[in-house]
């Protein structure tokens, strides 16, 4: 009867695995005819009605499944997936820590842990969250894979690189290493090896994160056929792409063609007011093409955001938009924020233990008649010449 019972259980998981939760419903309620307190299967309910998105109905299962058995931690896990689902996120936390707390091997109520604090850009903790995973498990790839995407944003790439060549060693046919490794490659501006593994992974596994990638390696080579193409095949596969959709906005702005390029911003807003960047875009955008339409509107709204630290927009563009000091330093101020994480100014030049002069470098291709350096001549003469040494570079040899 047991092992009758153990297959049943095992055949149930099969099916909400493959995705058919009816099936795996209408077998946990017959087997429920026999078990009716069963912890097993009133757990598997409660995740057959978390799929569903029965959230109500799948709460109290759990809820159920813990006054059957309060020490098993899958149930407080489950809970933790459950109000993290419908926004709550701090029971969310808290219930898998529970789950944690019961067992320091649960490996699942990590990663979910490592998942929600990626989420809330606190890498620090996501961080310490998939190397307690690797302590567990060092061959674990989820926690490898994300562990390299948070030193590929820390900047950290030969650590990223050697992490990712590892998960490859255990698993050849891993697409998503092969993709993150092609974004380093990227950033390495080692451009022909990203290009193999980018393609590399879509052999595995055609994927909307490389096919991303290969676009932004011909928007650099400026191939901007080639570029859009493999946006598009990006959303091709998944039409909601927000990466895809504001790199094919970038790309169109580059070649003038701003009509289309204001058509992909404005699909972003429509699924994500607050995504980054995109809002100063589009207004810029429409500056260009002199469409005035709700302009009112959109720069209140632009405003408003700024000034709820919403990253929005990047500072070059609120530059012709808003004559406000408190405006364009609030823009500045996030922008550092957002993109800047991992840099501390006062570790890097440790004002307190060094009395010698502050060395400052400026590089720019337009240290000549131009612009640029006719706006930047005044602010570098007001150095103050008894604390800081000014050092330009010239990235280009024009006389």
């Amino acid at each position: 009867m047991k092992e009758k019972f153990s297959q049943k259980i095992d055949q149930i998981k099969d099916l909400i695995k493959k995705n058919k939760l009816i099936e795996a419903k209408e077998l946990c309620l017959k087997i429920q005819e026999f078990y009716k307190e069963n912890y097993e299967v009133i757990n598997l309910l409660g995740i057959v009605e978390l799929n569903l998105k029965n959230f109500g109905l799948s709460s109290n299962y759990f809820d159920k499944a813990i006054k059957i058995n309060k020490n098993d931690p899958r149930s407080y896990n489950n809970l933790g997936i459950l109000n993290y689902k419908i926004g709550k996120t701090k029971d969310a936390i808290n219930y898998f820590n529970k789950a944690i707390a019961i067992d320091n091997t649960s490996i699942n109520s990590y990663q979910n842990l490592a998942k929600i604090k990626l989420s809330q850009n606190d890498h620090q903790e996501a961080e310490i969250n998939l190397k307690k995973i690797l302590q567990i498990n060092d061959k674990n790839l989820e926690a490898l894979l994300s562990l390299s995407d948070i030193l590929l944003i820390k900047k950290k790439y030969y650590e990223a690189k050697e992490i990712l060549n590892k998960i490859i060693k255990i698993k050849d046919n891993f697409f998503e290493a092969y993709n993150n490794l092609g974004n380093i490659q990227i950033e390495l501006n080692e451009i022909e090896d990203a290009l193999k593994n980018l393609n590399k992974s879509n052999e595995i596994k055609p994927n909307k994160g490389a096919y991303n990638n290969i676009g932004i390696i011909y928007k650099k080579k400026k191939i901007f056929d080639l570029s859009i193409l493999n946006f598009n095949k990006a959303l091709d596969l998944d039409s909601n792409y927000l990466e895809s959709l504001y790199n094919l906005g970038i790309v169109y702005m580059e070649i003038n063609k701003f009509e289309k390029s204001i058509k992909y911003f404005n699909k972003i807003i429509e699924i994500d007011e607050n995504y980054q960047r995109v809002m100063g875009k589009l207004i810029h955008c429409e500056r260009y093409i002199c469409d005035w339409k709700n302009y009112d509107y959109k720069i209140n709204k632009l405003k408003e955001k700024i000034l709820n630290n919403i990253n929005c927009t990047p500072p070059w563009e609120t530059l012709s938009i808003f004559d406000s000091e408190k405006i364009q330093l609030q823009v500045s101020k996030t922008w550092i924020k957002n993109n800047f994480t991992n840099h501390k100014l006062e570790k890097v030049l440790n004002w307190k233990k060094n009395d010698k002069k502050i060395k400052i470098g400026y590089f720019s291709s337009d240290f000549f008649n131009s612009a640029v350096a006719n706006q930047i001549a005044e602010m570098i003469e007001l150095h103050n010449k008894n604390k800081f040494e000014i050092i330009a570079f010239s990235l280009i040899n024009k006389k």
